[in-house]
């Protein structure tokens, strides 16, 4: 839900933390994320940059930053035989990028834009355990 007069990072953080809230009722959810201020889930996801001729799928581990202090709201996708941090952005930071949370298929999308992916990027990250039963 969009709150009136939210900036970026608040909205970002506040979207990341209602896909973590869905995805923590599945009972395959990892037990060490709970009361802990590093998270991290299994991943599929789907990469689309400006310069791809297709869109770019690929399974890896997010890892993110929960909580007050300086790195709230950081997520970090780690390197995979097909992606890595020196050709796509694999770091996103709640200031800089979007995040917004799919209700409809309850996954997590972050866009922006940047002269490295040659304009325009979005990852769309689904966690690979079992959805929580509704």
């Amino acid at each position: 839900m969009r709150q009136a007069n939210e900036n970026r990072e608040s909205r970002s953080i506040r979207e990341f933390g209602e896909f973590r809230r869905y995805w923590s009722q599945s009972d395959e959810y990892p037990e060490d994320n709970f009361g802990n201020n590093h998270v991290w889930i299994p991943i599929s996801a789907v990469y689309i940059w400006a310069a791809a001729r297709a869109p770019l799928s690929f399974r890896s581990t997010l890892r993110a930053y929960v909580g007050s202090g300086p790195n709230d709201g950081q997520i970090d996708i780690d390197d995979t035989t097909k992606v890595a941090i020196d050709d796509f952005h694999l770091r996103f930071q709640a200031r800089w990028q979007d995040y917004r949370y799919d209700e409809g298929d309850h996954t997590l999308v972050i866009s922006g834009s940047s002269d490295k992916m040659g304009g325009d990027y979005s990852i769309r990250v689904m966690p690979t355990i079992e959805p929580p039963d509704d």
